[in-house]
């Protein structure tokens, strides 16, 4: 099964592990299952042929989708997993037997990001969805920690890791809104969108009036005009009713 993606799209990627068959797929960013396949569990009586076996299969869906470049990292699903340690501990249903470092293993052979969970109480196209999202989602998150840098936004203020989570979701969104206006930046991370569309060169002008920003010409610069950013000067209440203006 296939649909279309676009072409700046992050992916990730779910399996669903069963007793009998093992399922998985390639996701975006909103829960479309891009790309899927199967195969047999029972008939790997070693886990590391399994993996193998996994890898062969699912590699040719990665390629279909953009290439591993495009991938955010792998969710897998299986009976027994556990979450923190990234094992499949006692798994009655499945051939191997023991605790298996499952997590550690596809990480290793895929050189993604791998999460391991467990949860059967849902289909399979939903299972092999959810762990796919939950990739996306602590890659966002674990993205804006590092350059937002959350450990240190309140300094020394009492309520540090309450006010760092507040700041940090609040940064997080104003540069996804942002990422949304710009083209081909929707899907963007936040570094990402600083260094090519904030991190710019620019005279600053105040006056009683207005203050003014002129941008110096870049290769990114059209992406911003073409946003409507410029068409209009935007109030700032502190600064006294004076509008922001943006040239080029």
């Amino acid at each position: 099964m296939a649909k279309a993606a676009s072409s700046y799209e992050s992916l990730a990627i779910g399996v669903d592990i069963g007793g009998t068959g093992t399922k998985f797929g390639i996701v975006d960013r909103i829960g479309n299952v891009l790309f899927s396949s199967e195969i047999s569990t029972r008939g790997h009586s070693q886990v590391e042929s399994f993996i193998d076996e996994l890898h062969t299969h699912l590699s040719m869906l990665i390629d279909k989708a953009g290439g591993t470049g495009r991938m955010r990292g792998i969710g897998v699903g299986a009976p027994n997993g556990n979450y923190y340690s990234g094992t499949v501990e006692y798994a009655p249903n499945l051939p191997w037997r023991g605790i298996i470092p499952l997590a550690k293993l596809v990480q290793n052979k895929f050189q993604l990001p791998t999460i391991l969970t467990n949860d059967a109480n849902a289909t399979t196209r939903q299972l092999v969805t959810r762990y796919a999202k939950r990739v996306l989602i602590e890659n966002t998150l674990a993205d804006a920690v590092r350059f937002f840098h959350i450990d240190a936004l309140s300094s020394s203020v009492g309520f540090k890791v309450d006010f760092d989570m507040a700041l940090l979701v609040l940064a997080s969104g104003l540069y996804r809104l942002m990422g949304r206006r710009m083209r081909g930046y929707d899907d963007t991370q936040a570094r990402q969108i600083f260094r090519d569309l904030i991190d710019m060169p620019a005279n600053i002008s105040i006056s009683e009036r207005e203050v003014t920003v002129r941008f110096h010409r870049r290769a990114h610069l059209p992406i911003v005009l073409a946003s409507g950013l410029f068409e209009k000067p935007i109030p700032v209440p502190w600064w006294d009713g004076r509008p922001l203006r943006l040239v080029e």
